[in-house]
């Protein structure tokens, strides 16, 4: 893969930081929406014939064509973070004295954790 999966991750993982900080969850969750929807239309029209929903649970390095390799983890890494996203409005309660840059930071290193 030309573009390695972890740094599309860490690029989007940093935007979604500057957002955090910036505006609400739930605009946060929108931008996210929009990226998907930005790159389900790249994938659609330069691929016509393909079906999103089936490279969705392919391993990346397994997609041929890297521009579709790469609009694939976009894909699924916004759809993961919107996930995260939502959990995070789900349990504010529980982190009341944490910022959500925090609480999202906490995220990224319980997944840091689990890779060891």
């Amino acid at each position: 893969m030309s573009i390695k999966k972890e740094n599309i991750m860490k690029v989007i993982d940093k935007n979604i930081i500057e957002r955090i900080v910036e505006s609400s969850l739930i605009e946060v969750i929108e931008s996210l929406e929009d990226r998907i929807a930005k790159f389900t239309i790249i994938i659609t029209r330069d691929n016509p014939s393909i079906v999103l929903d089936d490279y969705m649970e392919k391993d990346i390095d397994t997609i041929e064509g890297s521009r579709l390799r790469y609009n694939v983890c976009q894909i699924r890494h916004c759809d993961n973070r919107i996930e995260d996203i939502k959990w995070m409005i789900r349990k504010r309660a529980a982190f009341p004295k944490l910022t959500n840059k925090q609480v999202f930071n906490l995220i990224l290193l319980k997944e840091k954790l689990q890779k060891k």
